[in-house]
């Protein structure tokens, strides 16, 4: 089972080399240093890990530095070399501290950021409420303004038709006076 694994990852490391994202390359290599490991060829294990870590580092990919510390753990383990086990040990833990705290400083900012983003949505909301409530009040004010306008119209209307009405029939009746006498 892990010689047809190795197989497959030496097939991917062709691939890999072949391409510009490294970072395939030193999961890769990791990968390949696993398997050796498993088939306890410890030397090989060692350079895939060596070569993994170099790349990593040239690379700055600090997310593979715990994997590939991991794996440099436990090879030197099993080769009895229990000083560069233990120094690995530590390397494995003060990076996925450091990591590990990193990822929480990352994770409470993208918190901090999402609510205060949905603090200034909700300023906005509560903002654009408000400016439709007092353009709706605007309407409406002006809405009756230019009611009370055409009513005033209307009653001035009536008044001169009632006015000019009042005169005819006062002409009217003077008329027929004027005739009657």
């Amino acid at each position: 089972e892990y010689e047809k694994s190795l197989a497959y990852h030496l097939e991917s490391l062709r691939y890999d080399s072949l391409t510009t994202d490294r970072r395939n390359l030193v999961l890769t290599l990791n990968n390949i240093s696993s398997t050796y490991a498993s088939l306890k060829n410890y030397d090989k294990a060692l350079e895939m890990s060596l070569d993994a870590l170099k790349v990593a580092q040239e690379l700055k990919y600090t997310q593979m530095y715990p994997d590939v510390y991991y794996n440099l753990f436990h090879i030197y383990f099993y080769r009895n070399d229990y000083k560069n086990a233990f120094d690995y040990a530590r390397e494995y833990i003060s990076i996925k501290d450091s990591l590990s705290t990193e990822e929480s400083k990352e994770i409470i900012m993208e918190m901090q950021a999402k609510y205060d983003s949905e603090l200034k949505e909700g300023e906005i909301l509560t903002l654009n409420s408000k400016n439709e409530l007092q353009q709706h009040k605007i309407t409406q004010q002006r809405n009756f303004t230019y009611f009370l306008i055409v009513l005033a119209f209307l009653m001035l209307l009536i008044i001169f038709l009632a006015i000019r009405a009042s005169k005819q029939k006062t002409k009217a009746n003077q008329l027929i006076s004027n005739q009657n006498a």
